[in-house]
């Protein structure tokens, strides 16, 4: 098998991703503001230029994935701009990223994914579930 090199934005830290982070050989789920869905919707923390991301921290680097609908279902129970926003899935191959599981207490099954820079992640999601609630005038995600 060829080994497939992975390239990621310019600035990322050293060692980010993590070197136990994986390929991305999975269906991954994403929230979308709005659609249609875009390359916006595909940047991190820090090239969206959030308020709160940190340049030194890894995970601001990634983008918030769930890996199955169960793990959706419940961020959605706990999470306003989840129930705002279109859901979006994407089966992903070996060469679009890596990703890692990085539960956190209210969302025990939340992964980050780091995209290759190549990746088209667009093209590879379909919204799979609508909002449940009105108001999508959150930015990013």
């Amino acid at each position: 098998m060829m080994e497939v090199i992975l390239q990621f934005d310019e600035g990322i830290p050293d060692a980010c991703p993590p070197v136990d982070a994986e390929d991305t050989d999975c269906i991954v789920f994403r929230a979308i503001t709005e659609l249609p869905i875009s390359a916006d919707h595909f940047k991190s923390w820090v090239k969206a230029k959030l308020p709160n991301a940190k340049q030194h921290e890894c995970r601001h680097w990634g983008l918030s994935v769930w890996t199955t609908m169960e793990a959706v279902e419940h961020a959605r129970g706990i999470n306003t701009v989840m129930r705002s926003s279109y859901i979006a899935a994407a089966q992903l191959s070996q060469g679009d990223g890596l990703i890692k599981a990085t539960p956190t207490r209210p969302q025990p099954k939340h992964h980050t994914l780091w995209c290759d820079i190549n990746a088209n992640m667009p093209a590879k999601f379909t919204v799979v579930l609508e909002p449940e609630i009105e108001g999508n005038d959150h930015v990013g995600y």
